[in-house]
């Protein structure tokens, strides 16, 4: 492998790690509160990549305000019928920051970066580093 091919893997798992931590933030800062929400809609975003679909969820904090968010599974968003009850997380103090428990496995984004990371920093160390394995 190159420098400049490791280097592009390297940016771009930095790019997406930093992206990562500014959407994570306050969920890795702050205590996560878990709730129980209610589909009341089902919603889209239209742009030039396609269609999105959104489940518009309910769901009440500990304080008993009424919060609505908006969040997607995927393809497999359209197969929760309104009423579902479905789990929601949200850093304490920011409820309108919710999202569905079950919208994506965020652990995996980091344990990806760290890894490509790790592959970058042992090839800037000793270039022929992938010869030994």
């Amino acid at each position: 492998m190159n420098t400049g091919l490791v280097s592009v893997f390297a940016v771009m798992a930095l790019g997406w790690l930093v992206f990562r931590l500014y959407h994570d933030w306050l969920f890795l800062t702050r205590r996560r509160i878990s709730a129980l929400g209610t589909v009341v809609k089902h919603d889209v975003i239209s742009g030039e990549g396609g269609e999105t679909p959104l489940l518009v969820v309910r769901f009440e904090t500990d304080d008993g305000q009424a919060v609505d968010v908006r969040d997607s599974l995927g393809r497999w968003t359209r197969q929760l019928d309104v009423g579902s009850l479905v789990g929601v997380e949200y850093p304490a103090g920011y409820p309108k920051m919710a999202r569905l428990l079950q919208s994506r496995p965020v652990a995996l984004d980091y344990v990806a970066c760290l890894v490509v990371l790790g592959m970058w920093v042992a090839f800037m160390i000793d270039p022929k580093w992938m010869d030994a394995i």
